[in-house]
């Protein structure tokens, strides 16, 4: 399996696995609270590394932090809260999720801005209920946006790097 590939599953994994957990019943309808999920402040790190050598880092739930190999020149969103964090350490990839309280219009007008002044190109914008989706190309990297309201004045933030 290529790395990109192992990779897009990884990630594809992590996300119907976050998408299900957040299907769970909540405190009040489970039996004597067994099983409820909650924000412990404990943080997961996982390293991967597959047959050609190549590393991946996954990092997630609790208290997260941004890479510090993530590129400068992608913004992260002002005041957003890190939910996961995965890097490939070859420098190929990575993937953020972040959760913000302002509204979505806010926070795309914000991407848009900041990535326009950091020299990347807008070559893909979509909105279909809740989720909004942009796409932005710089060089031989592609940076995928999605900006999702999920409830209670709530945002996530769900950003790709991919590098050709």
């Amino acid at each position: 399996m290529s790395h990109t590939k192992g990779i897009f599953l990884l990630v594809l994994v992590l996300l119907v696995s976050v998408a299900l957990a957040g299907c769970a019943k909540g405190p009040e309808e489970q039996a004597s609270g067994k099983g409820a999920l909650k924000d412990t402040g404990i943080k997961v790190k996982v390293h991967v590394e597959d047959e050609q050598g190549k590393k991946t880092t996954i990092e997630g739930y609790g208290k997260v932090a941004i890479p510090p190999e993530f590129p400068k020149d992608i913004m992260v969103y002002p005041g957003a809260e890190v939910r996961e964090a995965i890097m490939a350490e070859s420098g190929d990839g990575c993937f953020l999720r972040l959760e913000a309280r302002d509204p979505r219009e806010k926070i795309l007008g914000a991407y848009k801005e900041k990535m326009k002044a950091e020299g990347w190109k807008e070559t893909a914008a979509s909105t279909s209920g809740a989720i909004s989706q942009r796409e932005y190309v710089k060089g031989n990297r592609t940076v995928g946006l999605a900006v999702t309201d999920i409830g209670g004045g709530r945002m996530e933030i769900q950003m790709s790097l991919r590098v050709k």
